[in-house]
């Protein structure tokens, strides 16, 4: 057997599942292949948690809004059922399900979605006049030209607390897990793979990618189809902070002549959250992303926080960026190598993918242990493309 000194390297020369990044979906693997009694090795190359990817921070939203699609809304049931799921096991709250708004003029895009999903798939939801939506959520200011939809079983999940309490769970489970670990490469072998680290080669029977924007270094197969982007969220402190705390504040989804914003209550870091959907479309190394932000940046956010938020955007409290991991249609990559299945990944969740970790584990433990699933994945295989 290998025998290495604690703490400097895999303590043995061959496991069940070699999981590559442990985010938010390398996490939820990890403690879904334990659970199941695999031998996992799990490998970061950065910390865990880590702020250079996309599973940080303190929100992330979790809305029906943006789904019409049967297979997604399914995935999307699961994934609530497993942070309770997870929740319970942890023993602490992840999942606020303190409702979400969805607005925008008539005939947007997303409040459109958002409507037929709710009616055709009969999910708890109420339409609100403008004024009436203000008056119940005073934190908002929305026009009076916006349609407006309420679901109070959606709300956010605290992405920090998801990745510690996945690798808590993994680790009670007998979880061997390793950060600032860089894997360098990999090869396949008859009987599994072997995986290159910089601290020594190691072998499994399977091989699980989920590195968010550098799955592409790990998985040349999907360069062609993976692009990542610079995102950036700020927090700002409302005048009034008792009309943005979670009970009183839900998270939102609005369209405005400027794109679709998103804001978050004040949770877990001082000031509202506020967030463009693909701030400014910028295409990026995630090596050379950097923490750089500049006046324009912080001015997109205000914008909104001046306009839809009573009170408009007080004091900057926190500056933060992160990274989309996008596919060419926005939707993400659940597959097996196609020339190796004893690989398999999650990848391309192109800015809406936090939500679906708990799910996302399972399917990927489940193509570990005999190659297919029972969920219906097809919708998300590579060869789509």
């Amino acid at each position: 057997m290998l025998q290495r000194t604690e703490g400097a390297g895999p303590s043995r020369e061959h496991y069940d599942a070699i999981v590559v990044g442990v985010g938010g979906m390398g996490s939820a693997a990890a403690y879904e292949l334990a659970r199941r009694g695999r031998d996992v090795l799990a490998l970061e190359r950065f910390d865990i948690p880590h702020a250079k990817g996309s599973s940080h921070g303190y929100s992330r939203i979790v809305s029906r809004s943006f789904y019409e699609s049967q297979a997604i809304l399914a995935l999307y049931d699961r994934a609530c059922a497993g942070w309770e799921s997870i929740e319970e096991a942890w023993g602490s709250r992840i999942f606020h399900r303190q409702g979400s708004l969805t607005t925008g003029p008539p005939g947007t895009e997303v409040i459109s979605t958002a409507t037929s999903t709710a009616d055709r798939f009969d999910v708890p939801h109420e339409l609100l006049d403008p004024s009436e939506a203000n008056d119940r959520f005073p934190g908002y200011r929305i026009p009076a030209d916006h349609e407006v939809l309420y679901q109070p079983t959606d709300g956010f999940v605290v992405p920090r607390d998801g990745v510690r309490a996945c690798v808590d769970l993994a680790h009670r489970h007998g979880a061997e897990i390793h950060a600032r670990m860089a894997v360098e490469g990999w090869t396949p072998t008859p009987d599994g793979v072997t995986v290159r680290t910089e601290a020594g080669d190691v072998s499994g029977d399977a091989l699980v990618v989920t590195a968010g924007a550098w799955t592409p270094s790990i998985l040349p197969v999907t360069r062609s189809i993976l692009e990542a982007e610079r995102q950036v969220l700020g927090r700002f402190r409302p005048q009034d902070p008792d009309r943005f705390g979670p009970g009183a504040f839900p998270v939102s989804a609005i369209t405005t002549d400027e794109g679709q914003y998103s804001a978050f209550p004040n949770h877990g870091t001082p000031g509202v959250k506020i967030a463009r959907v693909h701030h400014r479309r910028e295409t990026v190394d995630p090596d050379e992303l950097g923490t750089a932000i500049t006046d324009a940046d912080e001015s997109i956010l205000r914008w909104f926080g001046d306009r839809f938020l009573a009170g408009g955007t007080g004091p900057t409290m926190r500056l933060d960026t992160c990274l989309y991991t996008n596919t060419p249609d926005g939707r993400f990559v659940l597959d097996s190598h196609p020339d190796h299945p004893q690989v398999c990944f999650a990848t391309g969740f192109s800015g809406h993918g936090y939500k679906f970790c708990p799910v996302v584990g399972k399917i990927l433990a489940d193509l570990v242990g005999n190659g297919d699933t029972e969920h219906r994945i097809e919708p998300f295989r590579m060869s789509r493309f």
